[in-house]
């Protein structure tokens, strides 16, 4: 099943995959009119008072010219949040990338139900980047992560571990 992949930003238009059959998705966020969000019924559950683990996790990537490090950063984040067993979003935000970085999340997006794909049409800075990410995260929990493999994906169970300590 694919995910979403939506130009965004400021002054944007949308892009939307192929349709989702009818019954076998459910629209989960909508921020703005060219928004539209879409995830497996009951991917998201709530958590019961006595669990201290989130519900659901959301992983928010901004990038840019990041073509070059997008097939292992996806491969090894998606090992670490498999193993974790918690629903989970992966929103790439890509800031006005010049190479090949947005077809290669397009492509990404398509084979990979979990992740959010958004483009600004030019560079707008990593703090505007992250605000639009945020506003479509969906997770219990939102993680921040670069987009060059500079955070290590295998901290990710310290850090909800640590969230749990309280």
């Amino acid at each position: 099943m694919m995910g979403t992949s939506v130009e965004s930003g400021l002054s944007s238009t949308a892009y939307q995959p192929a349709p989702v059959a009818a019954g076998s998705a459910m629209p989960i966020a909508s921020t703005r009119r060219n928004v539209r969000e879409e995830a497996d019924p009951g991917s998201w559950q709530p958590v019961s008072p006595d669990q201290h683990r989130p519900g659901s996790l959301s992983i928010v990537i901004p990038v840019m010219n990041e073509e070059g490090n997008l097939h292992e950063l996806h491969r090894r984040l998606t090992t670490v949040l498999e193993r974790i067993s918690l629903p989970y979003q992966i929103i790439f935000v890509d800031d006005g990338s010049r190479d090949g970085t947005w077809p290669l999340i397009r492509s990404l997006c398509e084979a990979d139900r979990h992740i959010i794909a958004l483009r600004h049409r030019r560079n707008f800075g990593k703090a505007q980047a992250l605000a639009n990410g945020f506003a479509v995260a969906q997770g219990d929990v939102v993680i921040t992560m670069d987009g060059d493999l500079q955070d290590d994906p295998d901290e990710l169970p310290r850090f909800l571990a640590k969230l749990d300590e309280g």
